[in-house]
């Protein structure tokens, strides 16, 4: 991925949380939705693991505190071990996922905005980076 790429959607991830209030997934998410955009697969596949990622950390908040930084390390690491879970028991399984981190990052964000506010601003800002890198050849994706 280029550097301009990544530079252009923090940029456009502070500005929708400026006119929002609301962050797009957190600021990296929306450039690798988008890179992905057209794969409604691993689109849906993140999403997925991201829900169960946030559901998991609900239960562990009855037994555990777990706040802050431990709950987005908690997100991260349950979002990889679960993606290896599934690569290791199913290596033909129809959804994929968008990276390592990704989901923990989304899950995280379903934590403090909402589930609904969450995917909402995270498709759409997707939806925009897509059209304006890759959709509308304004420098496109290479990778």
């Amino acid at each position: 991925m280029q550097p301009d790429i990544i530079v252009v959607s923090i940029i456009f991830s502070i500005i929708v949380f400026y006119l929002t209030g609301f962050s797009p997934g957190g600021i990296i998410a929306p450039i690798y939705f988008a890179m992905y955009f057209n794969n409604v697969p691993l689109v849906m596949g993140t999403l997925s693991l991201s829900l169960l990622v946030y559901y998991l950390i609900k239960i562990s908040q009855r037994h555990f505190i777990i706040y802050g930084r431990q709950r987005f390390a908690l997100a991260v690491v349950f979002g990889v071990l679960i993606q290896w879970g599934v690569a290791s028991f199913f290596p033909v399984f129809p959804l994929g996922f968008i990276g390592f981190i990704i989901p923990g990052i989304v899950a995280n964000e379903f934590h403090r905005q909402g589930i609904v506010i969450s995917i909402f601003l995270l498709l759409i800002s997707s939806g925009v980076l897509f059209l304006f890198f890759g959709g509308l050849g304004l420098g496109g994706f290479s990778w």
